[in-house]
C-alpha cells in the first residue's frame, strides 16, 4: 500500500521552506493520493511574514479545504480508470523506524490501555 504524499506543495520563499511536490508523474502502482495535506495547504497562506504571523493564529480560518489543483489532479486520475483513494491528513509522509523502535508482539493498543485503564477486560 502506498499513497502520494502532498502531491502539489509549494515552498515559503521568505522562510527557505523548499516545496516538495510530487514530481515523478509518471509513476504507478500507487494505492491513493493525499488530496488533502494539511500542512502543504497551509504553506499556500503564508505567503509573507506579515500574512503568515496573522494565519498561524487562525488556520482554520484559512485552510478550508483541500487544494482545487490537487482535487482537479485526481479527477484527472480517476477520469483515466485509476482507482486511486483519496485521503486527507497532516502529512502523508512516512520516515521508516528502527528496528528496536517497533512494538513488542506482546504489547497491548492503545484501546485495549486504555479498556484495561477503565477496567475492561479485553481477553
Amino acid at each position: 500500500m502506498s499513497f502520494i504524499a502532498h502531491p502539489d506543495d509549494n515552498g515559503i520563499e521568505w522562510l527557505g521552506e523548499p516545496a516538495i511536490p510530487w514530481l515523478d508523474r509518471y509513476v504507478d502502482g500507487f494505492t491513493g493520493l493525499e488530496v488533502w495535506n494539511y500542512m502543504s495547504r497551509f504553506k499556500d497562506y503564508l505567503p509573507d511574514r506579515r500574512t503568515g504571523i496573522r494565519n498561524v493564529f487562525r488556520p482554520d480560518d484559512v485552510v478550508t479545504g483541500p487544494s482545487p489543483v490537487t482535487l482537479a489532479l485526481w479527477d484527472e486520475l480517476l477520469e483515466m480508470g485509476l482507482q486511486v483513494v483519496g485521503i486527507g491528513c497532516a502529512d502523508a509522509t512516512l520516515r521508516p523506524l528502527p528496528a528496536s523502535a517497533a512494538p513488542a508482539a506482546t504489547t497491548k493498543s492503545r484501546r485495549e490501555r486504555r479498556w484495561s485503564r477503565m477496567g475492561v477486560s479485553t481477553g
